[in-house]
């Protein structure tokens, strides 16, 4: 703590000491204001030495006015590793054998975990695969309160507790075959907040936070490349003439659906508000009850998706039922989201169209600086079909260059 901070805290400890009244002063007049007073006193006391400082004199009594002070202890601060992004970028996650019936435990204890139930099925088996054993005897710590935390464990066998310093001996938490502890570590950068024991001799497997993070990155964008490549399949975005980074903006912003067999994805008459596009399995169409099949689509077809009216200004209402056939996985682009990001479909194909005429003027092909140039252009492309008195407020003109000399 800074020498300023020191002199705050002890400010802000003790009162300061009371001084006489000056030698000139009206008792029938009110007292200066003591900013005023401070600061015409300022430039006295650079040029002459300070005065000795008068006796002190008892503290004030507590009342209006008076400071007050707190307890509280801030938080200690958590936060990522800052070598993590690079470390992650050459690490590669290495993969333990283990027999079936471990994995299927872990599989089942990670699935009923808060922090790995929504995770899709493959990436749990890919996270259970570079699970380590460690085997602990009894007495033996597993954790200790205070130390960095760095792995993630699942009870394989045996019994394990938990204990503060600020509960004593007192345990605060039981751990069991099947229970997991010690998962903040695979989010943040922050000491354990417990301590864990074995009361008898136990098997844990453990999971790296590094090991998690290169896992879920990689899972993450295979599946964000995958809607991509689906995305291109979709008709009416072919003809939008989508670019790479739009189609990436949906990606984004698309959500993952699992359905079994039997379900209803969409019903005849619900309003028609996304887009659904079929990454694996099959789904049939049909009307009256099941009886009217119309067709049926599945992620191997040409066109594997439906509901894309809504996208483009169609009608407000599903005109039939689309029914799962065995396990599916739809993914989910909503009519809201993709105007958000992009507009609506005939801006978008506007925008697009207007870009691509920007694009073969010379002025526009140079790489570099044009490229900034190019964006902004996209960006504002839109304005050339748009009302002059809709027209947004441009960004300030862009400089050309000189014209050359002669």
């Amino acid at each position: 703590m800074g020498c300023g901070a020191s002199a705050q805290v002890a400010a802000d400890a003790e009162p300061a000491p009371q001084k006489a009244p000056p030698e000139n002063y009206d008792v029938g007049k009110a007292p200066p204001s003591p900013v005023k007073a401070a600061k015409s006193a300022a430039p006295a006391a650079a040029k002459a030495p300070a005065p000795a400082a008068p006796p002190s004199a008892p503290p004030a009594a507590a009342g209006k006015g008076a400071r007050r002070k707190t307890t509280t202890v801030r938080r200690q601060a958590i936060s990522a590793e800052l070598g993590d992004s690079k470390k992650s970028a050459a690490y590669v996650p290495k993969k333990i054998d283990k027999a079936a019936n471990i994995s299927a435990d872990l599989v089942v204890a990670l699935k009923g975990h808060p922090l790995f139930e929504s995770l899709e099925a493959t990436l749990i088996d890919e996270i259970v695969a570079c699970m380590v054993e460690y085997k602990h005897e009894a007495g033996a710590e597993v954790i200790k309160e205070g130390d960095p935390g760095d792995n993630f464990y699942v009870v394989a066998e045996g019994k394990l507790e938990a204990f503060m310093a600020a509960s004593g001996d007192e345990a605060i938490s039981e751990y069991g075959p099947k229970e997991a502890f010690g998962e903040l570590a695979l989010l943040y950068n922050s000491p354990r907040a417990a301590t864990v024991k074995c009361v008898s001799a136990s098997v844990v497997y453990g999971l790296e936070r590094l090991a998690f993070r290169k896992l879920v990155m990689s899972h993450n964008s295979l599946a964000k490349k995958g809607v991509e490549e689906l995305l291109e399949k979709v008709p009416i975005f072919q003809k939008a003439g989508l670019e790479p980074e739009q189609r990436a903006e949906i990606a984004n912003a698309a959500e993952t659906l699992d359905f079994s067999d039997g379900e209803y994805i969409i019903q005849m008459g619900d309003a028609a508000d996304s887009l659904y596009m079929i990454a694996s399995g099959e789904v049939v169409c049909h009307r009256s009850g099941g009886e009217e099949e119309l067709m049926r689509i599945s992620a191997s077809s040409d066109q594997p998706f439906f509901g894309e009216a809504c996208l483009e200004g169609g009608d407000a209402t599903r005109h039939a039922h689309v029914v799962a056939v065995g396990s599916v996985r739809c993914i989910k682009v909503s009519a809201a989201n993709f105007q958000s990001l992009l507009g609506s479909l005939s801006e978008v194909m506007a925008r697009n169209f207007n870009a691509k005429v920007l694009q073969g003027i010379a002025l526009f092909k140079d790489a570099g600086a044009s490229r900034a140039i190019r964006a902004q252009f996209w960006r504002n492309s839109c304005l050339l079909s748009m009302p002059l008195a809709a027209a947004p407020t441009l960004s300030p003109p862009i400089d050309c260059p000189p014209a050359p000399q002669a």
